[in-house]
């Protein structure tokens, strides 16, 4: 990231996307993963809440640690793209991370959302309905489908699983016909 763009950013203060720590730990991880549970951002390191720089005093492996914490923290584990831009003689470090495709992302056990420029931790509907939308589901897709395809479904589980058959069955064709059964219904 440029300097000019940083300064732009830090200019504008916290938002949706973006947050100010003045030092790296558990509280950014969070941030982290409330991002990825909404529309992705950037948490700048070695900056106030009110966009003055602090800077930071990187180590030789300090970046590493890191993305170890943050990988350690989050399930699934979440990998942001690290970044320092210097600013005079004081270096700042951008995190990004881009809206994670598989949701919800837990830090630590607890699932967070950005709501304008805070972290909210979800409650269990919430996180229930984020899963299900990661995957195109809802609660009325699983609802919806007919008692006499559930009876007819759970007779041939028992048929197949439960009690194998000792003869062959008479008709040979009677799996694939349930199988078109199942797949009108759903149409």
């Amino acid at each position: 990231m440029t300097e000019k763009t940083l300064k732009q950013l830090l200019s504008k203060g916290e938002s949706v996307s973006i947050e100010f720590k003045t030092s790296f730990g558990k509280d950014a991880i969070e941030t982290l993963s409330a991002f990825a549970n909404t529309k992705g951002g950037s948490v700048i390191v070695g900056a106030t809440d009110h966009g003055e720089i602090q800077g930071l005093h990187l180590g030789k492996e300090t970046l590493q640690q890191w993305l170890n914490q943050i990988k350690l923290n989050t399930s699934p584990s979440i990998i942001p793209d690290i970044e320092t831009t210097t600013i005079g003689n004081k270096t700042l470090v951008v995190l990004t991370i881009i809206e994670y495709p598989v949701k919800p992302v837990s830090c630590r056990g607890k699932y967070f959302k950005r709501i304008r420029n805070s972290n909210h931790q979800m409650s269990i509907n919430e996180i229930s309905n984020l899963h299900l939308k990661t995957y195109h589901a809802s609660w009325d897709h699983y609802m919806a489908w007919p008692s006499r395809f559930l009876k007819k479904f759970r007779m041939v589980l028992r048929w197949r699983f439960l009690k194998p058959p000792r003869k062959p069955p008479r008709k040979p064709g009677r799996a694939t016909k349930f199988l078109k059964y199942c797949i009108q219904i759903q149409a």
